[in-house]
């Protein structure tokens, strides 16, 4: 089930950023407080498919996955170095708009660390 939302958040993420163009945006629309980064299972990643030349592995943990009410889907994005080194992101993603946010950042200590000032991008 999780695995599924997964699958149906990213293909709405994909096809809004070309459509959140003809969609008129709230202009009183405010981000919620952003909950703590969650934690994440490295043995429950689902892949996210990569090009072949790409050495990096890319995952979500579905656990992670939540949609507030300010109608931002937050994630926790897990890549793998073919060496084994791992690097992790607490992102959110804004449908309407197409953009992304990176929260915080996992530290080689095992700890997560908070993005000064984190910024709205086009993904």
């Amino acid at each position: 089930m999780q695995i599924s939302r997964l699958v149906a958040c990213l293909a709405v993420f994909v096809s809004w950023g070309a459509l959140a163009q003809l969609v008129e945006l709230d202009p009183d629309w405010k981000e919620v407080d952003v909950p703590p980064p969650p934690a994440f299972n490295r043995d429950k990643l689902v892949p996210i498919d990569m090009p072949p030349h790409i050495t990096l592995k890319l995952g979500v943990d579905p656990a992670t996955l939540s949609i507030s009410s300010d109608s931002v889907v937050r994630y926790v994005m897990v890549a793998t170095s073919s060496s084994g080194t791992i690097n992790a992101m607490y992102e959110g993603i804004r449908c309407m708009t197409g953009e992304v946010k990176v929260y915080a950042r996992f530290s080689s200590s095992g700890q997560w660390r908070s993005v000064d000032n984190p910024q709205w991008r086009m993904s």
